[in-house]
C-alpha cells in the first residue's frame, strides 16, 4: 500500500484534468496485489493492468517498449561520436 499510495503522490500532479487516469502495470503476482490496493486504485482512478503472474520476464513491456528503442538510439550517437576520435561522453552530456 505505500507503494501505491507513493505512486498515486507523484503522478496525481501530472494530470491534466482531476477526470484523467494514470496506467500502472503490475506484475500479476498475487502477493503483489490485494483488495485494499485494488480498492485504492478504482478511488484514485488509476487504471491497473495485472501481468500473468509469473511471465512478466517474457513480457517485459518497459524493456521492449521504451529501454531498448533508447538504447538504439544511444549506442547509435556514441558510436559516431567514437567515430569521429571522441572518446569519452561525460553523463551530463
Amino acid at each position: 500500500m505505500n507503494w501505491i499510495k507513493h505512486f498515486n503522490a507523484r503522478t496525481k500532479p501530472l494530470l491534466v484534468s482531476p477526470d484523467d487516469y494514470r496506467v500502472l502495470l503490475c506484475d500479476g503476482h498475487g502477493s503483489h496485489i490485494s483488495a485494499a490496493f485494488i480498492s485504492y486504485s478504482i478511488q484514485n482512478r488509476i487504471d491497473v493492468i495485472l501481468l500473468p503472474p509469473h511471465f512478466s520476464h517474457l513480457l517485459q513491456p518497459l524493456d521492449v517498449g521504451v529501454l531498448r528503442p533508447l538504447k538504439s538510439a544511444t549506442a547509435l550517437r556514441q558510436s559516431r561520436l567514437f567515430r569521429s576520435g571522441i572518446r569519452r561522453v561525460e553523463k551530463i552530456e
